[in-house]
């Protein structure tokens, strides 16, 4: 079960959790352009972070759910990350979530291991007032592909990341809140 099974709860709560906060750790990964067939991508006509490879391995979740912007509450997402360093990212393998809404997609995933270092930042960002729509899962997001081709492009993918370690390069607060 997550967030989205239940949507007409957060409705009843005055709550849209398509407008939570977001606070992401940005990585340096590998150029993955080479193993990318055009073909593949799905494009989302509902969903601005469902394009194809647009965004592909650019940040790792720490934390989705905050009841505000992140931007607008940087100070105190800053103050509980007081201390905390990143480490260096560890990848475990490569698999994908299938749709959260029913159109015909799977996510492309590449799986963290969940190391002390994500889990300390995971925790404290917790602190400050969020909704858990998922079970936390470090993972680096490759892709969305058509739903038909999904095993295919884990297999892809299984290898790119064998030997290659994810080098953090600083936190996003996500988009800006809309005026």
């Amino acid at each position: 079960m997550n967030g989205y099974d239940i949507p007409n709860t957060y409705t009843a709560l005055g709550i849209d959790i398509s407008k939570l906060g977001c606070v992401m750790l940005q990585v340096k990964s590998p150029d993955l352009s080479e193993l990318i067939n055009p073909e593949w991508a799905y494009y989302s006509p509902n969903l601005r972070y469902a394009q194809g490879f647009d965004k592909i391995g650019d940040h790792i979740t720490l934390l989705y759910g905050l009841l505000e912007n992140a931007n607008t509450w940087k100070e105190h997402v800053d103050t509980v990350l007081e201390g905390w360093e990143p480490e260096l990212i560890e990848p475990h393998y490569v698999d994908h979530f299938a749709s959260a809404n029913g159109e015909p997609y799977g996510c492309i995933v590449l799986k963290i291991y969940k190391s002390y270092n994500l889990l300390d930042a995971h925790n404290r960002l917790s602190l400050l007032p969020h909704i858990d729509t998922f079970p936390y899962e470090p993972h680096l997001t490759i892709g969305y592909v058509k739903e038909e081709v999904v095993e295919e492009v884990e297999w892809v993918f299984e290898h790119a990341f064998e030997y290659v370690d994810l080098e953090p390069v600083g936190l996003d607060y996500g988009r800006p809140p809309s005026s």
